[in-house]
């Protein structure tokens, strides 16, 4: 006769339940909070709250790698001059072809432009970032570039190009580098789909799809917090050795 075995199956529920998170969120290592999930009207707040965090870190990296989408640039530029203000010295700020750097600027053009983004150009080469290099230790390079070039997380990116040209190059001295992607993240699950597709069972040799993954995870945490109109949404992770996710929304 059969005896039915509760410890088998409240185990074999387990196991499914593990496998329904796996599934759902991935297995992939834990992203370092660095910002908690917080909700701010003013945009002042947004650049002020990565000044305070992230000081450290910027002072002490003589390259920034900073990854932006079309709906972060005004956010990005204000937290550049924020940091001007704070008295750091910015010595070349270059775009790279993935955007354009006249359609970056051309907001401003008819008001005062922000210092960091005067002389803006066109980087179609590392060797101008080797050229920089020559610059004082309290001067600082930036490279702006979409999110998925400026993460470690993505192979072929140019932080991890940069990284290892500069490693491979012979009597000179190594530059510290900083990276920060800034992506927005959905607030809801119907939000997903406008997000970078995450398939967290798929054979990922670039690291795109983990790169994705990591952005839907992040915002999965927070469904539950109402949005607010009209406030961003911030977060900011640390993914890898100075390299940051900063997860920004518009609600």
């Amino acid at each position: 006769m059969f005896k039915f075995n509760f410890k088998i199956f409240f185990g074999i529920i387990a196991l499914l339940v593990c496998f329904a998170v796996v599934f759902y969120v991935g297995l992939k290592p834990k992203a370092i909070s660095k910002i908690k999930f917080s909700q701010t009207k003013e945009d002042h707040q947004v650049t002020e709250a990565l000044w305070l965090r992230f000081n450290l870190e910027l002072k002490t990296s003589k390259l920034w790698i900073i990854g932006i989408e079309a709906e972060h640039r005004d956010i990005v530029i204000k937290w550049l001059d924020e940091i001007l203000g704070q008295g750091i010295a910015i010595k070349s700020v270059f775009c790279d072809e993935h955007i354009p750097c006249n359609d970056l600027i051309s907001p401003l053009e008819q008001t005062k432009l922000p210092k960091p983004l005067q002389g803006i150009s066109i980087m179609s080469s590392y060797d101008t970032i080797y050229a920089d290099k020559s610059a004082a230790d309290n001067e600082k390079i930036i490279v702006l570039t979409s999110p998925e070039y400026s993460t470690r997380m993505i192979a072929g990116s140019y932080r991890t190009q940069l990284e290892s040209r500069l490693l491979q190059t012979k009597n000179s001295e190594q530059i510290s580098i900083v990276s920060f992607s800034f992506v927005k993240f959905a607030r809801s699950a119907g939000e997903e789909k406008f997000l970078r597709p995450c398939h967290p069972e798929a054979i990922d040799p670039t690291g795109e799809n983990a790169f994705a993954c990591q952005i839907m995870r992040s915002g999965r945490l927070h469904y539950s917090k109402k949005a607010k109109k009209d406030h961003w949404a911030i977060k900011a992770e640390q993914i890898a050795l100075n390299d940051y996710l900063v997860l920004l929304a518009k609600e």
